[in-house]
């Protein structure tokens, strides 16, 4: 959408990056309601999104379409806890928490997973909700939120292969600092998460809280740096243009 909106000069290109920032943020929201158990109340949602996109107030249907599909994903994240339960006794279990033990191969396997999806949410909720029917660790699941955030540049990188050079670059921005946060998350923050790993809380809450901390420090280290380096991004992004 960032990129639509700087396709149409609607939004600025270091808007539509500071969107996209912002962007990585909100979607920590997905791993804290899963946590929590929220993914229950979907059903809830999609009943309340459908009946109000129908018979709602006509300049506010388009809310309830937002809350339907808002319920459909956790409707889905539910269903998918209901399948994993059986999971948990699977013999095979042991061979794929051993392959998922190396934080690269976590890291490549929930990318390409969220590249195929295109959500992180999807696979940042499958990553919690395997933690909790304790079908995998939380030091592997840490891993697994990390390469989504690498994944799910695609979405972008996709998008813009039918827009401007403009729109490209920014895709390529966007996949640029994805990166750097994963290896801000694999050096600097690793002291950090290993002490989140202790903490007397469950522990789905404490990924949710790696999540957080993850999205949040790479979101303040880039809107710190951006103003020295936007000079010189910008005559990238506007080259040939």
């Amino acid at each position: 959408m960032a990129m639509g909106l700087a396709h149409k000069h609607t939004l600025t290109d270091r808007g539509a990056f500071a969107v996209m920032i912002g962007a990585n943020v909100g979607t920590t929201l997905t791993a804290w309601l899963v946590a929590y158990k929220i993914v229950g109340l979907g059903p809830v949602f999609v009943t309340l999104g459908g009946l109000w996109s129908l018979a709602g107030p006509r300049p506010w249907r388009p809310y309830g379409k937002v809350l339907f599909y808002f319920g459909l994903v956790f409707l889905a994240l539910d269903l998918i806890s209901q399948a994993l339960a059986p999971l948990a006794n699977s013999p095979a279990l042991a061979d794929w928490h051993e392959l998922l033990s190396s934080p690269v191969l976590a890291l490549l396997f929930a990318a390409l997973l969220t590249a195929l999806v295109q959500s992180s949410s999807v696979v940042t909720g499958l990553a919690v909700l395997s933690v909790q029917q304790s079908l995998i660790a939380p030091e592997v699941a840490v891993w697994l939120i990390a390469g989504a955030n690498i994944g799910t540049t695609s979405t972008a990188l996709l998008a813009s292969a039918a827009l401007d050079t403009l729109s490209r670059k920014l895709a390529l921005l966007n996949t640029s600092f994805n990166i750097l946060g994963v290896l801000l998350f694999a050096t600097l923050l690793q002291p950090v998460i290993g002490v989140i790993l202790t903490l007397d809380i469950a522990a789905d809450q404490q990924v949710a809280l790696v999540h957080t901390l993850f999205n949040l420090t790479a979101a303040i280290v880039a809107l710190i740096i951006l103003p020295h380096t936007w000079p010189v991004l910008s005559r990238w992004l506007n080259r040939g243009l």
